[in-house]
């Protein structure tokens, strides 16, 4: 490092920070059950009911880890909606955690 600046300080560079992986999902598993989900929706769908319909898909079936799966639903789709804005595959969230609509352009231009 010295070679390219030789007056950086080492002890300056902070670790990345190590993130907390999904025990239900692989990486990038629940973004891609998300689009398909919102790919056969007749209508806009709650994360409530998004993330039971990926429960069922992964057979989860306990009621207290749905409010950790909606989470990790609204994690997903915001670090998509940050990530990239194209004008093919847009999500918007409307409200609150816990009563949010996620709509599709696909599930728009159906409607």
């Amino acid at each position: 490092m010295r070679v390219f600046d030789p007056d950086i300080r080492p002890e300056a560079i902070h670790p990345r920070q190590q993130r907390v992986y999904s025990a239900w999902f692989r990486c990038g598993e629940c973004l891609r059950l998300i689009y398909d989900v919102l790919r056969d929706a007749p209508e806009p769908v709650t994360t409530r009911a998004l993330a039971e319909r990926l429960m069922a898909m992964k057979d989860i079936d306990d009621d207290r880890t749905r409010a950790l799966v909606q989470n990790t639903v609204l994690g997903s789709l915001n670090r998509e909606k940050s990530s990239h804005d194209s004008p093919g595959c847009s999500q918007n969230r409307i409200g609150s955690s816990t009563g949010s609509v996620i709509r599709s352009s696909s599930v728009l231009s159906s409607t």
